[in-house]
């Protein structure tokens, strides 16, 4: 797939907004935590060390086999892929921080977000300057 070609029943992501880790895990290794379609965990978001988000992962709509049909349509799922599993509501910061009435501002340079999730760790991360997107030309007409 190019990196022009978004449709959005090949990917659903964002360029410079995907974080991983600290650890990937397997479903066995949280076993002992699964309730519903997800798990008994609780997730964190903060910013500038100010939480703006938590919730629980049990509370997914959707199940981990469910995301897989659905990204596997049109489309071969091999091992070793990734499919994101996304996050609690309100955890998504590009859309939290956007739409919610009381923030004033998008993240800037320097400030630093971190995303926890209970027994799989944290992640933290400092915002830098974007590069320069190069334009995308015009389809041409016919």
């Amino acid at each position: 797939m190019s990196p022009y070609d978004h449709r959005p029943d090949a990917t659903r992501s964002k360029d410079t907004a995907t974080s991983l880790g600290p650890m990937l895990v397997t479903p066995d290794e949280l076993e002992d935590v699964r309730s519903g379609r997800g798990h008994r965990l609780s997730m964190v978001a903060s910013v500038n060390g100010v939480e703006i988000s938590s919730g629980n992962w049990s509370d997914l709509h959707w199940s981990f086999g469910d995301m897989i049909a659905y990204a596997s349509r049109g489309t071969r799922v091999a091992p070793g892929d990734l499919i994101g599993s996304g996050t609690v509501a309100t955890g998504c910061l590009l859309e939290h921080i956007g739409v919610d009435p009381t923030s004033d501002r998008w993240l800037s340079p320097g400030d630093v977000v971190t995303l926890e999730i209970e027994r799989l760790g944290r992640i933290r991360s400092t915002v830098r300057a974007a590069r320069p997107v190069p334009e995308i030309p015009a389809p041409a007409t016919v």
